[in-house]
């Protein structure tokens, strides 16, 4: 039986993502570059703290910013499945991933404080994937990797067992 399932994230939902994602990294690029004015030395003189504080608020923002670009790259924007493989493209970044069935532990529901947001795809070789479950034919993806999952399972324990 052959199954063919794909599905893109809505145009208005990548949109979105793109604007929070450059939104965070003007404040926060924004944020470290005001801090850093205190670690430069000047005619003011900063106080040690400040200075260290300043450091720690950079930090800080370097770290959000490199959190958002982790995310955008394992976010799935648009994902094709023909019963073998699954091929997908994350957000950032334009290209492609593929991934055997074989090569998922687990899928997983994806929580946040608002309820259910998708799934995460864990792989054995990769890192995980997220996919939203407001994107088009998510939850049929989900319950067919699923599927092919456990007849993969099921066949290689048989081998296993066979003398």
């Amino acid at each position: 039986m052959s199954v063919s399932i794909s599905g893109e994230m809505p145009k208005r939902k990548q949109t979105m993502h793109a604007a929070v994602a450059a939104f965070i990294f003007i404040v926060f690029a924004a944020a470290a570059l005001v801090n850093g004015q205190f670690l430069w030395p000047s005619k003011a003189a900063h106080p040690e703290a400040m200075r260290i504080v300043s450091l720690l608020f950079i930090v800080l923002a370097c770290v959000i910013i490199v959190m958002v670009t982790w995310y955008r790259r394992r976010i799935i924007r648009e994902f094709d499945y023909d019963g073998a493989t699954l091929h997908y493209r994350a957000l950032s970044g334009s290209e492609p991933h593929s991934r055997l069935p074989s090569q998922l532990l687990y899928i997983r529901e994806w929580a946040g404080k608002g309820g259910l947001m998708g799934y995460q795809l864990i792989f054995r070789d990769a890192p995980k994937a997220y996919l939203e479950d407001d994107t088009p034919n998510a939850i049929q993806l989900v319950e067919q990797l699923l599927r092919d999952m456990s007849q993969q399972t099921m066949s290689q324990n048989a081998e296993r067992a066979a003398p």
